[in-house]
């Protein structure tokens, strides 16, 4: 194959391609994929590096002459592949490669090894150790599109065969032959710069012995091994050939000054022929006799093989021509008529049956690409008029519209008066060659733009290198390690490590490993510290053995590589795993126990045994007590365990760490004085460190909560570092936070088992206050249907009445609990405390009872004793508790039963007990007596009713006066006895007397009554109850006919409803109270209505009312306080 352009720049287009993406599509992309096999197949010898020294490639010439093989060697160091020769103590290979290849990287330039004497590693196959090669050697640089050097390519030529050449001659007649020897190796330096792969030759002519290179061998297919003497020499050449070649070769022998020079053919052992090309040149004695003659060999068979290829093509030319793949036309200038084949025709889109016959040249011109059809006609005029040859590529259009290439050529012929005859021609199809040159041409431009792009080739090598002797003495040291022990290579040759001050323990050891290495052939790898001028730095070292050819070790080479910053990384690495460890370790054992208080022992001792601590203390903070308790420790005797056990806030170096609420760290103990060093030298620590266990964000304000402390000291240094401290800090931090999700989670588990109550009661309660509102409903709604019939007489009638009055009074009862349960729940229930009677109380209580008592033929007895001050409260709610308490008392006691009252006073609190001989209540329910919607079971609700919220609120009003209630049973069947205890004023030894109203009697009669209600049955009912006494009453249905009437006629009092629609009742006293007085604005008005709440009290009042009422009410109450309103204005006005 011919290489039309130089193969360096054939490598620097296939490292681009390497590099680069998919260019193009088709040709293109099939054309990628082939590099590598283009860049293999390159001729000569050729590598590439990376900026490291890295081998990126190389050609398939530069592998086999070096003997390795490109699975093996991509991808591996420079001078790990190619090594010096451990057997040649005077080798400089590596040396002189590495600064050829700075000066590439330092001077941007190519630059050249003349002759460089590099060995080679021979395959074990071929016995091993390693063979004697010379070279010369280019390193060139490459560059990417912004000039920086990417890549180092490495170009060498293989002259051993000249070398040895040279040294043959020289050791047969040193003096007498030099100029010979020269003009010898002057033409063998020639013929090897002719071509590459070149083989010597030297063939004695006195004694016909042949020798050869090793590559001379394989030019014929020969393993370097083989012994090539003439006779196989000529045995190998091919039979056809073996005669002339003879002849050739006695020729020159015989023709002095004849240099021999033939191609011929060998055969291989495989069957396959191939072509060498032989030159030779004659050497003569003194005598002027031919001595020897050396010469060189190469493989030609792919220069035949393309020639041959030539050849075909020319003949598939002639055939294509002869076959019509190639189209004349001619072109009768006179007569205007173009002559051509059909197929010419069809090219052009013109009739090919005309065309045959001639056909104008314009309608062939008209065929042509618009922009291409004023450059031919050109051509073509020019070729007229000048008599030059027409050479032009263009485009047709086809008869199909299709584009195509054309070239054509052709060349005017002329009559002999120099008139223009014919114009014959021809022209050949290249739409395929043109797409070829399009897709190359956008490879070529990207291959350009990847070849500025390329990266770095080279770097410096920071490594020492050298070699000793068998004494271990110097005998090469490179820049860096001279640097180093800050001497020149003078200073240091020669001499041993002793010599050089290296430490005498270092110096021996190094002594003995080379030693070591000698007499075992082994490599030796150690590391080792070094301290020189750049401080103490850890180094790792490799001696090997070189070995001559005999198996001897000749000398010990050695690298050397600064492995600190590895170290370091190495150490930084495995402290930091086993942090992770550590800390990974403590997470699991805490998320894993759902106390974490009974791990912390092994916790704290498995932190101790990590960071090499001998001492720990764990305290827990008493919240409640303000003070820490010891929880674990050690390090500590049990003695010194048992002083501390307890610390107080500021007490200790614990202590101190809570009440200030950060950590301590005492280094340095031993040498201060302070309070906090004094306390760890005590327990013998030289260095303590103190975290608290806190949870929440105590540096940014938030709420935090301290659990407790961990304590972790030392005897054996005086500092923590660092990172000790931070592994501290976050332990401290995971314990704080387990503990505190324990917390959290035991306290989420009583919440829940809390909510799973609440909600059992709350459904308990809701089926209770449907039974309990629905219960009296029944003969409510049915004596009422009863009585509208009208068919009763007057007893049923009565009995009707009364069983409807009795069963709304439970309905009102049911709501005025869960009213004052709702006020509880808000704390909203308040108190009008005045001096008090708890005999009136206690009075008023048992006449709400009595008929019920009496129904059941239950005693009660009454026993009151004196109590000598009085009581400051509510007496309507003290009458709440004691009827309460009465009722249930009276409920639960089975007919004929007893049930005992009695006031007492005990020390300085009112005592009223209340005794029954009922159902009792069993011990495990007592706790439970007094909460909201508790009930002993369902079964009590139906038999007896109520909503279990009676005991709720007993409890709350007597809180509420600073007193106590208190039950005590026997149990099921026994009774019950409550207790209640209410503290007293001394101050007041005598009862008071109670005002009594300024009106005795509920007359009504003259006083004006505005009654405003949007219920009609409610304002009916109110209207009436208040005529039956006297009054006069204006009923209204709505706020705006209130401020009507109003207008019309000021009543004395408004009762009004507050939840009605357009103006409710706040709206309606709000527009009232802004009249002036003579138009009513300062009526008394009593807030009659459903909405029961204290904060609907509230508002009631700051909305202009002056009492507050909740529906369903007593007609005589009604009475009685609108009376008590009038009365009141009366002594206002």
């Amino acid at each position: 194959m011919k290489w039309r352009i130089h193969p360096l720049k054939l490598i620097e287009l296939a490292l681009n391609l390497y590099c680069s993406i998919t260019l193009v599509k088709g040709d293109g992309a099939e054309l990628m994929l082939n590099f590598q096999t283009l860049f293999e197949s390159i001729p000569g010898l050729y590598i590439v590096y990376s900026l490291d020294l890295i081998i990126v490639a190389g050609s398939d010439a530069y592998f086999q002459t070096t003997k390795t093989k490109r699975e093996e060697v991509v991808g591996q160091h420079l001078f790990e592949v190619f090594p010096d020769n451990p057997d040649d103590p005077n080798a400089t290979g590596v040396q002189n490669l590495r600064a050829s290849l700075e000066s590439v990287l330092k001077h941007r330039q190519p630059h050249t090894i003349a002759m460089q004497k590099y060995d080679i590693r021979r395959p074990e196959s071929e016995g091993g150790g390693f063979e004697e090669r010379y070279w010369t050697l280019t390193n060139s640089p490459v560059f990417d599109e912004n000039g920086e050097m990417t890549h180092i390519i490495h170009q060498a030529e293989a002259v051993t065969d000249y070398v040895r050449v040279q040294q043959q001659q020289n050791e047969q007649d040193f003096h007498k032959q030099a100029a010979q020897a020269l003009q010898a190796s002057e033409q063998q330096l020639k013929l090897a710069l002719k071509t590459s792969k070149l083989g010597f030759w030297q063939l004695d002519i006195k004694t016909n012995v042949l020798s050869t290179s090793d590559q001379c061998k394989v030019n014929y297919g020969l393993p370097i091994n083989t012994d090539f003497s003439h006779k196989v020499l000529m045995e190998r050449i091919h039979p056809e050939d073996r005669t002339w070649v003879q002849v050739a070769i006695q020729d020159t022998i015989n023709t002095k000054g004849t240099d021999y020079d033939v191609e011929y053919r060998t055969v291989w052992d495989d069957g396959s022929t191939h072509w060498v090309l032989a030159r030779g040149h004659l050497i003569y004695d003194e005598a002027g006799n031919p001595e020897r003659m050396v010469g060189i060999s190469i493989d030609i068979s792919d220069r035949k093989h393309t020639e041959a290829d030539l050849r075909e093509a020319h003949v598939q030319l002639e055939s294509a021509l002869a076959a019509g793949a190639i189209y004349t036309w001619r072109w009768k200038i006179p007569d205007n008529l173009v002559i051509v084949n059909a197929t010419f025709a069809h090219l052009f889109g013109v009739d090919p049956v005309q065309a045959a016959t001639g056909l104008p040249i314009d309608l062939f011109v008209q065929g042509m690409h618009e922009e291409d059809r004023p450059r031919v006609v050109a051509a073509i005029n020019q070729a007229i008029e000048t008599g030059e040859e027409f050479v032009s590529e263009y485009r047709v259009y086809t008869a199909v519209g299709e584009e195509r290439w054309l070239a054509a050529r052709g060349r005017v012929e002329y009559a002999a008066d120099g008139r223009p005859l014919a114009f014959p021609g021809a022209l050949a199809d290249i739409t395929e060659r043109k797409q070829a040159e399009d897709a190359w041409r956008l490879i070529s431009a990207e291959l350009e733009r990847q070849l500025r792009k390329f990266d770095a080739i080279a770097s410096s090598v920071t490594d020492f290198i050298y070699t000793f002797d068998l004494s271990g003495r110097f005998t090469y040291i490179n820049q860096p390690l001279l640097d180093l022990l800050k001497k020149t290579s003078a200073e240091a040759l020669g001499k041993n490590f002793f010599e050089l001050d290296y430490p005498k323990d270092l110096a021996t050891k190094l002594q003995r490993q080379i030693q070591q290495v000698i007499e075992t052939h082994q490599p030796l790898k150690d590391e080792t510290p070094y301290t020189s001028a750049f401080g103490t730095r850890a180094y790792e070292y490799i001696f090997v053995p070189l070995e001559s050819g005999n198996g001897m070790v000749e000398a010990v080479a050695g690298v050397t590589r600064d492995i600190t910053d590895r170290k370091e990384i190495e150490a930084t690495v495995k402290a930091s795993n086993e942090r992770l460890k550590l800390l990974s370790e403590v997470a699991n054992d805490l998320l894993l126990n759902e106390d974490p208080k009974l791990f912390l022992a092994g916790l704290f001792e498995k932190v101790s045994t990590h960071l090499g601590l001998e001492v720990y203390f764990n305290y827990l903070f008493q919240e409640d007590q303000q003070r820490l308790q010891l929880h674990t420790h050690g390090g500590i005797s049990e003695e010194i365990a048992l002083s501390v056990k307890f610390l107080e806030l500021g007490q200790g170096v614990c202590g101190y760490v809570v009440q200030h609420q950060k950590p301590a760290i005492v280094e340095n103990a031993l040498s201060k004085t302070d309070p906090l060093a004094v306390q760890v030298q005590s327990i013998g620590a030289r260095a303590y460190a103190c975290h608290p266990l806190m949870v929440g964000d105590a540096c940014g304000g938030q709420s935090h909560r301290i659990l407790g402390t961990l304590g972790l000291g030392t005897r054996q240094r005086d500092r923590f570092t660092s990172d000790e401290l931070d592994l501290m800090q976050t332990i401290a931090n995971q314990v704080a936070a387990a503990l505190e999700r324990s917390r959290l989670v035991a306290e989420l588990q009583a919440r829940a088992e809390a909510l799973d109550r609440t909600n059992r009661i709350k459904d308990e309660f809701l089926a209770v206050l449907s039974h309990e509102l629905r219960t009296p409903l029944n003969p409510i709604l049915g004596w009422s249907k009863l009585l509208q019939k009208g068919k009763l007489d007057t007893e049923k009638t009565n009995i009707a009445i009364a069983t409807i009055e009795r069963n709304a009074q439970l309905q009102v009862q049911l709501i005025d609990d869960l009213l004052d349960i709702s006020r509880i729940l808000q704390g909203k229930m308040s108190l009008s405390t005045s001096p008090i009677d708890l005999n009136v109380v206690i009075s008023a209580a048992l006449e709400t009872v009595r008929l019920a008592a009496e129904a059941k033929s239950i005693q009660i007895q009454t026993i009151v004793s004196p109590v000598l001050g009085v009581v400051v409260g509510d007496a309507g709610r003290l009458q709440q508790v004691v009827w309460n308490l009465l009722s249930n008392a009276v409920k639960f006691t089975p007919i004929g039963g007893q049930v005992t009252i009695a006031l007492s006073q005990v020390e300085n609190h009112a005592q009223i007990q209340i005794t029954d001989t009922g159902k009792g209540i069993r011990a495990d329910f007592l706790p439970f007596v007094f909460e909201h919607f508790r009930q002993e079971d369902s079964a009590t609700t139906r038999k007896f009713g109520g909503l279990g919220l009676g005991l709720a609120i007993v409890r709350q009003i007597t809180q509420m006066h600073g007193g106590t209630v208190t039950v005590v049973s026997r149990g099921e069947e026994l009774g019950a006895t409550f207790t209640v205890q209410i503290p007293l004023a001394p101050q007041l030894s005598e009862a008071p007397t109670l005002d009594r109203s300024p009106v005795e009697e509920n007359d009504l009669s003259g006083i004006h009554i505005l009654v405003v209600d949007d219920e009609t049955d409610s304002r009916e009912f109110i209207t009436f109850v208040l005529e039956e006494d006297g009054a006069i009453v204006t009923a209204v249905a709505s706020g705006t006919d209130a401020l009507q009437a109003i207008a019309q006629s000021i009543p004395n009092i408004i009762v009004s409803d507050i939840g009605m629609p357009e103006m409710d009742g706040y709206m309606l006293m709000r527009q009232i109270r802004a009249l002036g007085l003579e138009q009513g604005g300062k009526i008394p008005a009593i807030a009659l209505t459903a909405y029961a709440a204290e904060l609907d009290r509230q508002q009631a009042i700051a909305a202009g009312f002056q009492r507050h009422i909740t529906k369903p009410i007593d007609p005589e109450v009604l009475v009685a306080i609108v009376v008590e309103m009038w009365a009141s204005s009366l002594v206002y006005l």
